[in-house]
């Protein structure tokens, strides 16, 4: 079924100095601020009252930058104090300190562009992932996106931790890259589709060995 009139959702990224997959619907005017804000984010480099999203009609939203002390980018550009009309996929760094992903479930028809019904599938326009044929949301970051690609592209074989290290890290030595971070990544990615899996993972571990596809999932 189509799901249509969902509000957009403005979550917080990996790499922010905060934790993680945090994520507040926008339904209304949000003040994004230090503290005691609609969305606190308690990191110093913001300013108390630091930006507001807003919703306007057919639940576009758009951002400003409330004159903060460090400012607000969206897609590398700062902002001045005239609104931005914000669009699925949209960056935004607040302070350089934190960033946020705006999404937009109602951008496009959810299932026009479906290519599998049952099992995983990466859209490889948008890069949305899909599991029976619910799209996860928000979007993976960066780096889980990344390792999933690169599960997705071993084909069921395994993949090991050097791999994992050659594509998510390609500009470091594998040395310089501790195992900590390589399972903190495994396990937030399979954290993320938890939500949709329904008591069927997508991924295997092979213990000392890596990771690989489920074979009913390739």
């Amino acid at each position: 079924m189509i799901e249509l009139d969902r509000h957009p959702v403005l979550s917080i990224s990996d790499g922010s100095d905060c934790a993680p997959e945090q994520c507040w619907p926008v339904t209304r005017r949000l003040l994004i601020g230090r503290e005691k804000a609609d969305i606190t984010i308690a990191v110093s480099a913001l300013s108390r009252n630091h930006a507001e999203v807003s919703v306007h009609h057919s639940m576009m939203c758009k951002i400003r930058d409330l004159n903060s002390r460090n400012g607000t980018a969206v897609n590398g550009v700062f902002l001045t104090q005239e609104p931005y009309h914000l669009s699925h996929g949209d960056t935004i760094v607040l302070a350089g300190a934190v960033e946020l992903r705006y999404t937009d479930p109602n951008a496009t028809p959810l299932m026009r562009k479906l290519g599998k019904l049952s099992g995983l599938w990466i859209d490889p326009d948008s890069q949305d992932v899909w599991i029976d044929a619910k799209r996860l949301t928000p979007p993976l970051s960066q780096a889980q996106m990344i390792l999933l690609q690169t599960i997705m592209d071993a084909d069921g074989a395994l993949v090991s931790k050097n791999d994992i290290i050659a594509r998510v890290w390609p500009d470091q030595a594998i040395l310089g890259v501790t195992d900590d971070a390589v399972d903190s990544l495994v396990k937030r990615l399979r954290r993320r589709l938890a939500t949709l899996e329904q008591g069927k993972p997508v991924l295997e571990i092979v213990r000392g060995r890596g990771l690989r596809l489920k074979t009913d999932n390739a």
